[in-house]
């Protein structure tokens, strides 16, 4: 480890993505949750995306996917073994965010959000294992109860939520998320 230029310990970044899965529910459009185990190492019992590291496996496979090839593949290998969702490689994943994990956490990640609609026929179920439970929620929904103290989300989830709580379809917000990209959050 290294120091930084902030005065705290460096520590090394490493390359993650999520996907944000949605769907149009009765109200608008819904986003799949799971609330990840107490046992794991990074955001134990928070409520995230499904989502997690690049690993070697998702480099070689991304190689043919173009700009994020990694990322992108890694967003779907995770949806796979968190949520039990396939999507073909090939189908286009929209760019949501790209966070990056601040200085002063002891564990720090370079990760690119992806949206897609959930395919026809799927059903989201959490795994058992990094996720305990999932459940389909309204973004308004899931904020209330953030703010009600019943669900745990971090800073990048949180956000996130606001950010699809205005749109009233899931076409909408993925046509609004092809043209917000700018810089990082860290």
């Amino acid at each position: 480890m290294a120091i930084g230029y902030s005065g705290f310990m460096s520590v090394p970044i490493r390359p993650a993505a999520t996907l944000l899965l949605l769907r149009d529910g009765p109200e608008g459009p819904e986003v799949w949750l799971m609330e990840r185990s107490r046992g794991v190492a990074f955001m134990a019992a928070a409520w995230v995306f499904p989502g997690g590291r690049v690993d070697a496996e998702d480099e070689a496979a991304g190689a043919s996917l173009g700009e994020l090839g990694a990322f992108r593949a890694a967003a779907l290998r995770e949806l796979a073994e968190e949520a039990d969702i396939l999507i073909d490689p090939s189908h286009p994943l929209t760019i949501w965010a790209h966070w990056i994990t601040p200085e002063i956490e002891t564990r720090r990640y370079d990760t690119w959000f992806f949206a897609a609609a959930l395919p026809e026929g799927q059903v989201a179920r959490v795994d058992g294992s990094e996720g305990v439970a999932g459940a389909w929620f309204r973004p308004s929904d899931a904020l209330d109860r953030y703010e009600q103290g019943a669900l745990a989300l971090a800073p990048p989830t949180l956000r996130t939520l606001q950010e699809l709580a205005p749109y009233r379809t899931v076409a909408e917000a993925l046509s609004a998320s092809r043209r917000k990209i700018g810089r990082a959050h860290v």
